[in-house]
């Protein structure tokens, strides 16, 4: 996974119709803002930048607010990308943590 491909991702907005009330999904503009952060932090990493905005464990504890209304992601789709994030964030992190010891 590359810094371009989280710009470019897009995610289900879950049920759709009346069904759209009964379901909770997390605030879509609250997520784009986050991947874009993840999306810095991997292009620090793709540079060889130790100091990324972002750290694996970061986005591993991120929560979002939930909305019934208005533009949302379906929270399971959201949650298996940011795990496929991390993974390759803790790609770049591993030689910077192994220098620092």
């Amino acid at each position: 996974m590359r810094s371009g491909d989280i710009r470019l991702k897009q995610f289900g907005e879950g049920p759709t119709g009346l069904f759209r009330f009964f379901s909770e999904r997390f605030q879509a503009d609250e997520v784009d803002e986050f991947l874009e952060q993840c999306a810095r932090s991997l292009e620090a990493g793709e540079r060889g930048f130790a100091n990324a905005p972002l750290r694996g464990d970061d986005i591993v504890v991120k929560q979002f607010r939930y909305t019934r209304v208005g533009r949302g992601y379906d929270p399971d789709e959201v949650d298996d990308y940011l795990d496929e994030i991390v993974v390759a964030l803790r790609e770049y992190e591993m030689p910077t943590e192994a220098a620092e010891a």
